[in-house]
C-alpha cells in the first residue's frame, strides 16, 4: 500500500498580489471546493474536489506571464493511471476566476514533494520535485514549463530519502537522512 501525503490539519494561507490587489489562496481539505482564492470576503472557487485528498499548495509563474498560478498536491487516480498516486495540478488565476493550466497524470515517477523555484530573468519559475527514482532512490528533479506541460530540464544525485522540499532565500533546500541540504539554482546544470 503506498504512502501518501496528509492533508494539512488547519486550512493554507497563500498571500500574493495580482495587478496591484492582495489576494490569499487558500486550501482547505475540509471545505468544497478545497482550493479557492479569497479577496476580502468575496471567494473565487476552483475545480477540484475535496475527494482528491490536497495536500500542497503554492502560488508562483510557472510561465512567466504575469499571471498567478497556483500549484495543488493531489491524491487521484488519472486518466492514464487508474490506482490513486499523488500528482499536481495547476490552474491559473485571471483576476475573476480560476482556471485549468494543468492536470497532469503524473510526473513521470511517483511524486513526493515539490517546490517552486526562484524566478529567472524572464519572470518564469522553475518546478523542482522530489520524486522515487528507479531502486528505491529520490531524485530532485527541475521541469520548465513548455506551453502545454512540463518538460524536465535537470536532474540531480540520488539519494536514499529526501523530504521537506522547499526554496529558501534563492536555494532549493531539502532533508536528507536528517540533515539538510541547499542547493544553489545557479549552480545546478
Amino acid at each position: 500500500m503506498p504512502h501518501f501525503p496528509p492533508p494539512p490539519r488547519h486550512p493554507l494561507h497563500v498571500p500574493f498580489r495580482f495587478r496591484s490587489i492582495t489576494y490569499e489562496a487558500v486550501l482547505d481539505p475540509h471545505r468544497a471546493p478545497p482550493l479557492y482564492v479569497q479577496k476580502g470576503s468575496h471567494r473565487f472557487p476552483s475545480p477540484t474536489k475535496t475527494e482528491w485528498a490536497p495536500w500542497k499548495l503554492l502560488v508562483g509563474d510557472v510561465d512567466g506571464d504575469g499571471y498567478p498560478d497556483l500549484l495543488i498536491g493531489i491524491v487521484k487516480s488519472t486518466r492514464y493511471l487508474p490506482q490513486r498516486h499523488t500528482t499536481l495540478f495547476v490552474y491559473t488565476f485571471n483576476g475573476k476566476s480560476i482556471e485549468k493550466k494543468w492536470l497532469g497524470s503524473t510526473m513521470g515517477r511517483p511524486l513526493l514533494d515539490f517546490c517552486l523555484g526562484p524566478a529567472g530573468t524572464d519572470g518564469w519559475q522553475p518546478l523542482v520535485t522530489l520524486q522515487r527514482a528507479p531502486y528505491g532512490k529520490v531524485a530532485l528533479n527541475r521541469y520548465r514549463w513548455s506551453g502545454f506541460g512540463f518538460k524536465m530540464d535537470s536532474e540531480e544525485s540520488k539519494w536514499p530519502t529526501a523530504s521537506k522540499l522547499h526554496s529558501q532565500r534563492g536555494k532549493i533546500v531539502f532533508e536528507v537522512a536528517g540533515r539538510t541540504v541547499a542547493i544553489d539554482p545557479k549552480t545546478w546544470k
